[in-house]
């Protein structure tokens, strides 16, 4: 126990889905181990920077993107006693050269959905926000289950109809 106060140790929380529980845990697991008396830096990878956003960090002046395309230091933001991060945000995603940003699992139902969506389309007003909205739809995870793309397990679903409106208007404003 003795060696891990004065080795760093890299952790790596990755997954290539969402919503399985990878900024929760690097979040929570970063605190219970600076609770220990461990110096914990946690580095935020992710252009939609939840974790910086969960941790009180919103729109840094320098984040994760300048370090790494630019001879800038890597940010560090101290959060509490022995947690401090390296912040993202969006900024991340132009980075990565995205040509938009599509609003997936939508349910206007939802006042959280609601609002969320309005945040989005203004405080990202830089970026191309698509019109289409892909609405939660059983029907989409069902045909991942069933090992089919959306058109042929469901083609007249919900989801099938609003990917084949994303897919317009992408060549719309994308071109062909």
């Amino acid at each position: 126990m003795e060696g891990l106060y004065t080795k760093a140790r890299v952790i790596a929380v990755i997954n290539h889905k969402g919503g399985v529980g990878k900024t929760t845990t690097t979040s929570s697991l970063g605190a219970a181990l600076a609770s220990r008396g461990f110096r914990v830096l946690l580095v935020d990878l992710d252009p939609q920077s939840n974790l910086s956003q969960i941790l009180g960090v919103e729109q840094p002046e320098s984040q994760v993107a300048h370090a790494l395309l630019t001879d800038a230091p890597l940010p560090v933001i101290n959060v509490s006693e022995n947690l401090s991060l390296a912040p993202s945000d969006l900024e991340l995603a132009d980075a990565e050269m995205i040509d938009g940003i599509i609003l997936t699992r939508v349910d206007r139902r939802l006042v959280i959905h609601k609002e969320i969506i309005q945040t989005v389309r203004q405080d990202l007003s830089d970026f191309r926000v698509l019109n289409t909205e892909i609405r939660l739809n059983a029907a989409l995870k069902e045909s991942q289950y069933a090992q089919k793309d959306i058109f042929q397990y469901s083609n007249s679903s919900p989801g099938a109809q609003d990917y084949k409106q994303l897919a317009s208007e992408y060549v719309t404003h994308f071109g062909n």
